[in-house]
């Protein structure tokens, strides 16, 4: 069990199954068929997985300072071996759907080694960068095929919404980041400066929603405000969760799109 523990933990279980919720999200709100939308929530669950797990092993000495301990596959030889075949499953997968999204799963594999193995993170805002345009990309992967002028809007608040989730956890680990010459936002400006730029990228991105109408994630807005309310009380976990929630009600709203609408 404590195995299966750190295996899940390595995989970073809650972020891959995020990531790939919110392929389906994509998929859903752009209308591909299911058998196209499992797939393409397969390979996002296993590249992301991948790309955590590469993380992990290339984290350790962030992982030593931020979380006082280090996970068993992060050292390990067979922490490399799980990486490789995760990627595997996931590219495996992407190859079975349209050559524009193989593509994109493609590019998510390749950039995300220079990402963790040659370090570009501890370049200051590229982590912030790296992992925002990651998580967009996996929106519409599945569907590129069917990409237009509106997935591009959406694309552009996704990429906004993650980039101030990941200001948001460069203030939780702040004191590792230092350590180890990772240069974030909040290393490098302050933790007072990297919190005023999460609460002006929030209200920025409700604007957005407002001036072009993206209704389908409207359901975004109280969550943003409650995750202020809990940045503003120091209380980082729970604000990451709200963002959690407030994807499963995406989902659920686009289902209902889907079938009622």
């Amino acid at each position: 069990m404590i195995m299966l523990d750190e295996l899940l933990s390595f995989m970073r279980l809650r972020i891959a199954v995020g990531v790939a919720l919110l392929s389906l999200f994509g998929c859903l709100l752009y209308g591909l068929p299911l058998d196209p939308t499992l797939i393409a929530v397969a390979a996002t669950f296993f590249t992301f997985a991948s790309i955590y797990s590469l993380n992990n092993i290339t984290d350790v000495e962030e992982d030593r300072v931020n979380r006082k301990r280090i996970n068993h596959f992060s050292a390990r030889r067979s922490g490399l071996v799980i990486t490789a075949m995760l990627a595997a499953l996931g590219l495996s997968a992407a190859s079975l759907l349209h050559p524009y999204s193989f593509l994109a799963y493609l590019a998510l594999a390749a950039a995300s080694v220079v990402y963790s193995v040659l370090r570009v993170k501890k370049i200051l805002i590229v982590k912030n960068v790296y992992t925002s345009l990651f998580i967009a990309l996996a929106f519409v992967a599945g569907s590129l095929p069917l990409f237009d002028g509106r997935m591009l809007l959406d694309v552009v608040f996704i990429f906004v919404y993650t980039a101030i989730g990941t200001v948001l956890a460069d203030t939780r680990d702040i004191e590792g980041d230092k350590a180890n010459g990772v240069l974030t936002v909040p290393v490098v400006f302050g933790y007072d400066a990297a919190v005023s730029l999460i609460y002006a990228g929030t209200l920025a991105q409700m604007g957005f929603l407002f001036l072009f109408n993206l209704s389908h994630f409207f359901i975004t807005i109280p969550f943003s405000l409650l995750m202020m309310y809990l940045l503003s009380k120091r209380n980082f976990e729970r604000a990451h969760v709200t963002g959690t929630i407030a994807l499963i009600l995406m989902i659920a709203y686009a289902i209902y799109a889907k079938t009622v609408i």
